[in-house]
């Protein structure tokens, strides 16, 4: 069974994608590889498309197309201990774990954290509690509100236990930030 398609063009050696749909986390990415294959032989990848939250631009490490997202700031997490205390766990019904296993840029943010129930964060060597893990760039769009857990799992860009994603959503905004001030 088909679990996305490709409408695509190649003409003057620009290929210009001008549908692309999936119903996978492995669609998309099987499809991302197609396109891919033809970086060689054209100019320019070219993918417009409005932006509606739900694109999977927010995938691509080395993007392939070309693709214009407005606001143009980005938002990095230096510190996430230090976050994780702040973040208003005012919902949490059950303690868990975030898995941060790697981060290139800042060494201090790799490891494992529990958030506990009474509104303790701890850094721990290892947890028995039910774990989230995903890169801080996922933890970062996830726990400001830019994408959402589905979303990820869909991608196959966290594990999680499915039991524990109920936990984790009812903490997470449910508004997506503007940041519309430079500095």
């Amino acid at each position: 069974m088909a679990e996305g398609y490709l409408v695509y063009q190649i003409l003057n050696g620009k290929f210009h994608c001008a549908e692309w749909e999936v119903l996978s986390g492995h669609a998309y990415h099987a499809l991302n590889r197609y396109i891919a294959t033809h970086k060689e032989s054209v100019s320019e990848i070219r993918y417009e498309q409005g932006y509606n939250k739900n694109s999977a631009f927010f995938l691509q490490e080395k993007p392939l197309v070309n693709a214009t997202i407005r606001p143009e700031m980005m938002v990095r997490i230096v510190d996430v201990e230090a976050f994780l205390t702040i973040y208003p766990f005012d919902n949490l019904q059950e303690s868990f774990a975030i898995q941060i296993p790697e981060d290139s840029y800042a060494s201090w943010n790799e490891g494992i954290f529990e958030i506990n129930t009474d509104g303790t964060i701890n850094k721990v060597a290892k947890t028995k509690l039910p774990t989230l893990t995903l890169s801080v760039q996922r933890f970062t769009q996830l726990f400001l509100g830019y994408q959402t857990l589905q979303q990820f799992v869909f991608f196959n860009e966290v594990t999680v236990d499915e039991k524990l994603m109920p936990v984790i959503e009812v903490i997470l905004p449910t508004e997506t930030p503007v940041l519309e001030d430079y500095f």
